[in-house]
C-alpha cells in the first residue's frame, strides 16, 4: 500500500498525503477525523485519495484545513474540480480550506 502518514501530539491529528490507498488505510484503522492534512504535488499519488477527506469533513464545524504549495493545490483543483466550482452537489464533497504554504512551514492545527 501506498503510505499516507498521520501525526499525532496532544489529541491532534495532522495527516500528510491522501494516497489512493488512505480510504483502506483508514477503515482498517479505525481512524476518526482529524484537524488538517497536507497536499504534496511531487507525484499524483500523493493526492489521489483526496476525496476520501468527505466522510472525515461531515459534521464538522468547519472546512478541514488542508495546507500546500501552488502547485499541490492546482493538482487537487484539477483533479477533483467538482468540489471547487461551487455548484450544488447530489451528495457530499470534501468540505476543506486550502491553505496555501510557500517554503517551510510550522502549520498550527
Amino acid at each position: 500500500m501506498r503510505t499516507s502518514v498521520l501525526l499525532s501530539r496532544n489529541g491532534q491529528n495532522v495527516l500528510i498525503d491522501t494516497t489512493p490507498d488512505f480510504r483502506t488505510q483508514a477503515l482498517r484503522t479505525g481512524y476518526r477525523p482529524h484537524r488538517g492534512s497536507s497536499a504534496d504535488p511531487r507525484h499524483a499519488d500523493h493526492v489521489m485519495g483526496f476525496d476520501d477527506l468527505r466522510p472525515l469533513s461531515i459534521g464538522q464545524k468547519q472546512p478541514m484545513p488542508v495546507y500546500g504549495n501552488s502547485q499541490a493545490f492546482e493538482i487537487v483543483r484539477r483533479a477533483f474540480s467538482y468540489a471547487f466550482d461551487g455548484k450544488p452537489k447530489l451528495s457530499s464533497v470534501p468540505s476543506v480550506a486550502l491553505k496555501e504554504i510557500d517554503g517551510p512551514s510550522n502549520c498550527s492545527v
